[in-house]
């Protein structure tokens, strides 16, 4: 499915907005997984064709088992964030998050992005827990999913070769009362 349209916030005087991907998205898209920075931490080190974007956004749009959105700053595409492996019988799934180019990060941008994402899991979908899988070497990301209030359950060992060395990543998870703002948070 393609998410509907959440307001986060505002960064920097900009509104951070989630959105439905769009056409006008992919090249972006394409553009970031170029990049090897941003490929550095995905499991498919590798850039995509338009066509394959253009599937992608097809199949991803069917898709009744994941919730996708590009991340706006104003007007500006700068990541995308998503829900996947939705589970409805255990009300549980994956999650994940990417902000592309480097003046984009360590803004808080990918923590509005993830507290909205997460908030409409619970509220709208009826989610019970999420997951998700940072690199360790990737500490901003975990950095991030610590403040909107995953718990650390886990680490998976050989999660990922980059630049010649098997990392390993840390696995967590976040339930209604773990995000940070409802219950009994926690700031980390």
């Amino acid at each position: 499915m393609l998410g509907q349209v959440l307001p986060c916030g505002e960064v920097e005087g900009k509104s951070v907005t989630l959105v439905p991907p769009e056409i006008d998205h992919l090249g972006a898209y394409m553009a970031a997984f170029a990049d090897p920075d941003v490929a550095r931490y995905r499991t498919r080190q590798f850039a995509v064709t338009p066509a394959e974007q253009q599937e992608w956004l097809g199949q991803t749009s069917r898709d009744p088992n994941s919730v996708f959105w590009s991340i706006l700053l104003g007007e500006e595409m700068i990541g995308y964030t998503a829900i996947i492996g939705i589970d409805w019988r255990v009300r549980t799934a994956h999650t994940g998050v990417a902000i592309f180019d480097r003046e984009h990060r360590a803004k808080g941008i990918a923590t509005l992005a993830m507290t909205r994402r997460c908030r409409f899991a619970f509220e709208t979908l009826g989610l019970a827990c999420l997951f998700t899988e940072s690199i360790a070497a990737n500490e901003a990301s975990w950095r991030a999913a610590r403040r909107v209030g995953y718990a650390e359950y886990g680490r998976k060992p050989f999660a990922a070769f980059i630049d010649g060395a098997h990392h390993e990543s840390v696995l967590g998870y976040l339930t209604p009362e773990l995000l940070v703002g409802t219950g009994d948070a926690r700031l980390v």
